[in-house]
């Protein structure tokens, strides 16, 4: 009898799996564009291991990207740590991930080994069609040797934006702290100048918002979304991060969970009121100046005050003291001008010290002339 319970029990699980089948999940794990370097670490194959334990069907893509659009579209599709030499969206083809997402479907985004944060803005900005700048999406801590190490003082929490994303009635609650993993990445809460963008963060480290480890990214009237995580899963599997990883995925999966939002959340962001009042001052700024040149122009041409005489350097902290007009030397101190060699001594009166004097010629003697005519006349 009770053989029979058993059997009976399995074949109505079986008949429940086969009438309810399980999620399907595409995970990249392709080296051929540069993305994905396998032999790097066992990061991706940590990820693949966790995402069977969920019961999920995982379709692994070894050559290139997986087929996103059509009947057998994933319900969500993931990347893991781009630890190669390329960005995902510089070498795979993007259009195709944009009509997955168009279509409401759920990436699941790693971080990558370098860049900065650089590879997830030109993936989500792509995939979405944000149009304009980033005002704010980077590394935490951009200037170290190695962006995705960073110091954790506490838990990652969840924050009180993950509700507007997934509302706990349709996607389950979601765990209140996630694993504090060895190799964890942060970024700041992102901000776009697009409308319609929109960035959540889900989890931040410590109730920072400055260091998100989990974002939701999407875009209004989009019915699909962007989720960046900043766990790489080296160290393997986690159990609430793996909790996160699989409520995500089952409320796309429903189709019901996530409502496309009808307006972006740029003012919601905490940079927004900064930014907008240092962008007013410099405006302030830039007016007064054009009004100084402004007058300046218009008064009369070549007039300038005269300069303000700089002040005589200091000695021992009081001011030197300028010699006062009229204070010079005294006459008789001076040397006298008149001591010059007794006569009979010497005609010549002293040499300044400065200028030298040309030497005088010799007068001819008494009874010669310089054309020795005396002597012509003495020898005749």
């Amino acid at each position: 009898m009770a053989l029979i319970t058993r059997t009976v029990a399995l074949i109505s699980v079986i008949s429940l799996a086969s009438a309810y089948p399980a999620p399907k999940v595409s995970l990249y794990l392709s080296e051929e564009s540069g993305v994905l370097d396998l032999n790097w670490d066992s990061a991706p194959q940590n990820l693949q291991q966790q995402l069977e334990q969920f019961g999920l069907s995982v379709e692994v893509a070894t050559h290139g990207q997986p087929q996103l659009v059509g009947a057998s579209s994933p319900a969500a599709y993931v990347i893991p740590v781009q630890n190669g030499h390329s960005f995902y969206s510089s070498a795979e083809d993007m259009r195709k991930v944009t009509e997955y997402v168009a279509a409401g479907g759920l990436v699941v985004l790693l971080d990558a080994a370098h860049g900065a944060g650089a590879a997830t803005r030109d993936f989500v900005l792509k995939v979405l069609g944000y149009q304009g700048e980033w005002t704010v999406c980077s590394s935490s801590h951009p200037s170290s040797q190695d962006s995705r190490h960073i110091i954790r003082a506490t838990k990652p929490q969840l924050s009180e934006w993950a509700s507007v994303f997934l509302p706990p009635t349709a996607g389950g609650v979601l765990p209140e702290t996630l694993e504090e993993a060895r190799v964890l990445t942060a970024l700041t809460w992102c901000r776009h100048q697009d409308a319609g963008a929109v960035s959540l963060p889900l989890y931040t480290q410590g109730g920072d918002e400055t260091k998100v480890v989990a974002q939701a990214f999407g875009k209004a009237g989009s019915r699909g979304a962007v989720v960046w995580l900043g766990y790489s899963w080296k160290d393997g599997s986690q159990q609430r991060w793996g909790s996160l990883l699989q409520k995500l995925i089952l409320a796309f999966a429903n189709g019901s969970a996530y409502t496309a939002p009808s307006t972006g959340n740029a003012e919601a962001h905490p940079g927004t009121t900064i930014f907008d009042s240092v962008l007013e001052a410099a405006t302030d700024a830039a007016s007064e100046v054009d009004a100084v040149v402004r007058r300046m122009m218009t008064s009369a041409a070549g007039v300038y005050p005269s300069p303000v005489p700089s002040p005589e350097p200091e000695e021992n902290g009081k001011p030197n003291k300028s010699p006062k007009p009229g204070k010079s030397p005294k006459p008789g101190k001076s040397p006298k001008p008149g001591k010059s060699p007794k006569p009979g001594k010497s005609g010549k009166s002293p040499k300044p010290d400065d200028e030298p004097e040309p030497e005088p010629e010799p007068s001819p003697r008494p009874g010669r002339s310089r054309n020795n005519g005396g002597r012509r006349m003495k020898q005749l």
